[in-house]
């Protein structure tokens, strides 16, 4: 390396506000050979458990008893599931926010 590089200063420190609003994107997947199954995060639909955070559940239209999502499955009470949003290639995002407080 032509470079010599000071490592004697102390770090220095950074704040971030608003951390909560970062926004953290999901590429999961699924593979099981035995069931001839091979998915992409883009052909999955992904939720986020809500254990027990009750407002979570009441302040998002999309959450659900059920993981599987269906309408008549709406639910304003812990345990929830909740819809990630998703990108315009189908790929599930989610607010820091959203998961610390799930």
């Amino acid at each position: 390396c032509p470079f010599v590089y000071n490592q004697t200063e102390a770090p220095e420190t950074f704040y971030v506000a608003d951390a909560e609003s970062f926004t953290i994107l999901i590429d999961h997947s699924v593979v099981a050979t035995q069931l001839d199954i091979t998915k992409t995060s883009s052909q999955l639909h992904g939720v986020i458990y809500v254990e027990d955070n009750h407002k979570l559940c009441k302040n998002d239209h999309t959450a659900r008893s059920d993981p599987r999502g269906h309408e008549a499955d709406h639910t304003d009470e812990a345990p929830c599931y909740i819809k990630p949003d998703t990108t315009s290639r189908n790929l599930d995002y989610v607010s820091l926010g959203t998961l610390l407080a799930a």
